[in-house]
């Protein structure tokens, strides 16, 4: 009730900062602190990298570190194809990622939502002249 009255927000709100705050590891005083200064709710911890590994069709293994960007559940279906693009000096459009059996296709899909969690192995096939996603030989 002291800090309801002190900040001046509904109980509800206070409640949720508090728990936030304590669920997030810091004290009690550095939520207020970063509340007051300006910078509102303390922001949660960026996503930890997602340990991946890849496979290509040419038979080559490396891992998610190995792209030279950041690899979240969060990171979109088309981040990864375009990291994956840059290190095999290709265009996306020429890449090809299989998790689980199942085509990545949309783009804008997050990794987490596709079904790609830690420890998976993704499977890259590097097109030749194909465009993504084509349906055969015409």
């Amino acid at each position: 009730d002291e800090f309801v009255a002190f900040t001046g927000v509904d109980r509800a709100t206070a409640v949720r900062f508090v728990d936030g705050a304590l669920g997030r590891g810091l004290s009690l005083r550095d939520a207020i602190r970063a509340f007051f200064e300006g910078q509102g709710s303390p922001k949660p911890p960026p996503p930890p990298p997602l340990e991946v590994s890849f496979r290509t069709n040419g038979g080559q293994t490396f891992s998610a570190g190995d792209l030279g960007g950041a690899v979240t559940e969060a990171s979109a279906v088309g981040e990864l194809r375009a990291l994956v693009a840059k290190h095999y000096d290709s265009e996306p459009k020429r890449i090809r990622l299989v998790s689980r059996g199942n085509i990545l296709r949309d783009d804008a899909q997050t990794l987490g939502a596709a079904g790609v969690r830690p420890k998976d192995k993704l499977m890259v096939v590097v097109m030749k002249g194909a465009t993504r996603f084509s349906k055969g030989r015409e």
